[in-house]
């Protein structure tokens, strides 16, 4: 038989087990809510990763895919999602929460290099500098086509396609006093590769 002592030894056990209980909880709550975000978010940024290497892929194989057709390549590699009405549409919208910049660099330096954007910009977008860009890959390309023609191979163009997205990431959890995180979050992805089937024309 339980004495009376062990009885209230008990009844204060769990009492204190409580109110750890109580003190804990709203941590382990908050940290599975920012865990749940920063998981969601860290997938739209695959997401976004992926789409932009796509486009930038597609625009590499030279001026016969146009920046419309790149542009609608990384919309369409962003995949779709359902709405509750069951309707399957584009996870990027460019008229939404999606804006793509498409720049073209000239092989020859003095050439005028394009730039095409779908989408709304970021007030704090800063555009490329161009110029840096040109000498950096001109020095570079020169010294890969020295290589190549010690070696016999054809040398290689040194035009350039730059795809950068911006996409505005939705917090599931909108609760700016308990998280305070900007929202939507503004994620930003960028892919730089040289166009490559102009050199076997």
């Amino acid at each position: 038989m339980i004495s009376k002592v062990e009885k209230k030894v008990q009844k204060i056990i769990r009492g204190q087990s409580t109110v750890e209980l109580a003190l804990v909880l709203p941590f382990l709550l908050l940290f599975a809510i920012g865990l749940t975000e920063v998981g969601f978010t860290m997938f739209d940024y695959m997401r976004l990763a992926n789409a932009n290497r796509e486009g930038v892929r597609l625009a590499s194989r030279g001026p016969r895919y146009d920046d419309d057709t790149v542009i609608d390549r990384v919309v369409a590699s962003g995949g779709t999602s359902g709405n509750e009405g069951g309707v399957v549409e584009p996870y990027f919208d460019t008229d939404d929460n999606l804006c793509v910049i498409v720049t073209r660099i000239p092989a020859e330096n003095g050439d005028q290099f394009s730039r095409s954007i779908r989408g709304t910009l970021p007030d704090d977008y800063e555009a490329l500098n161009i110029g840096l860009i040109e000498q950096e890959n001109n020095a570079i390309n020169d010294e890969i086509n020295a290589l190549r023609s010690d070696e016999g191979y054809a040398i290689h163009s040194n035009k350039l396609i730059i795809v950068e997205t911006y996409l505005d990431h939705d917090l599931i959890l909108n609760y700016p006093d308990i998280l305070p995180l900007p929202n939507p979050v503004p994620l930003y992805f960028r892919s730089t590769m040289r166009v490559t089937i102009d050199s076997k024309l």
